[in-house]
């Protein structure tokens, strides 16, 4: 509770001093700033591109486990055409009459 209420007086105050720190240095030194600007632009794409890295793994994963259970269900299959033969709708059709 003291905690939440300590974050809740400090963040307003720190975020508007990061402003005007920010605002400062781009009046005053200009190249500065655009040098910062171009930092903080590469390392924002560095860490998107590491998380659509981590999303592409993801999705590798998980349809893995997707292709790896499908193929469990193949002896099933198998065993279907032992028993019925290549020829199941002729089966079917000959119990629906």
């Amino acid at each position: 509770m003291v905690v939440t209420s300590l974050i809740k007086n400090i963040l307003p105050i720190a975020v508007v001093g990061l402003g005007l720190a920010f605002l400062y240095n781009v009046v005053a030194k200009p190249g500065s700033a655009s040098a910062s600007a171009g930092a903080l632009g590469e390392t924002l794409q560095a860490l998107g591109g590491g998380l659509g890295s981590v999303g592409a793994g993801a999705q590798s994963f998980l349809t893995g486990i997707g292709s790896g259970s499908a193929k469990l269900l193949d002896p099933l299959f198998s065993l279907k055409t032992l028993v019925y033969g290549d020829n199941t709708q002729q089966i079917v059709r000959r119990e629906i009459n």
